[in-house]
């Protein structure tokens, strides 16, 4: 004989229901929480990184010689970021180069283009303000004799390219700016601001007058 079922008060059964239907909805959550995190993980990891480039600054300053016969030259891939002279054109003159980098070198590597831009051969002392073709950088000066001896400027550009079907982008520069005055002969030593390469440079007078540096920021084209 069966025995009789025992009643459930009403209020009970409805708080039980209550209490399952929770913790059904927080497992729900939990685990649309962790799927959702884990996806947005993977999307981010799947996304394809910005394509840039960098200029890493180089070493110290490199000892070119004496003024009055002077070549301050980067190797290939690199270009000028830094410049210093102490005395008269027997005084030393120094260099400092950095290399143009792929801000990611496992999708991108940096070619230098063959051209190479000369200026016109510059009294040193006139007072010319010298500045690179557009999308070009300085990567060597040099100069004969005395302050009116002549100097002369080279410039070379750069483009960024795809190790992935080898497409390329124009490596550009930007927001130029000009040094405030330095005193040629006072031995200061000039670097622009890390990821900017010279562009420019302005003197004027003998191993006192006034020197200036033009620099500008490094990127790519679209």
């Amino acid at each position: 004989m069966r025995e009789p079922r025992k009643k459930v008060h009403p209020r009970r059964r409805a708080g039980v229901i209550a209490l399952g239907l929770s913790l059904f909805a927080a497992s729900v959550a939990v685990a649309v929480a962790a799927g959702g995190f884990a996806g947005a993980q993977a999307a981010t990891a799947g996304e394809p990184r910005a394509a840039g480039v960098t200029v890493l600054m180089g070493g110290d300053f490199v000892n070119t010689g004496t003024e009055s016969r002077n070549i301050s030259r980067c190797v290939i891939g690199d270009v000028l970021v830094g410049r210093q002279h102490a005395g008269d054109e027997n005084g030393p003159t120094f260099h400092r180069c950095a290399s143009v980098r792929p801000s990611d070198p496992r999708t991108h590597e940096i070619a230098q283009r063959p051209e190479v831009v000369k200026s016109e051969w510059i009294t040193e002392s006139s007072g010319v303000r010298f500045t690179c073709p557009t999308d070009t950088v300085l990567f060597q000066r040099m100069h004969v004799n005395d302050e009116n001896g002549q100097t002369q400027y080279r410039c070379r550009s750069f483009d960024l390219v795809s190790l992935e079907g080898g497409s390329t982008m124009r490596v550009v520069t930007s927001d130029p700016v000009w040094s405030s005055s330095i005193k040629e002969s006072a031995g200061t030593a000039f670097s622009c601001p890390r990821g900017q390469a010279m562009t420019g440079r302005f003197h004027t007078g003998d191993e006192n007058g006034s020197t200036e540096y033009q620099c500008s920021s490094v990127g790519v084209s679209g």
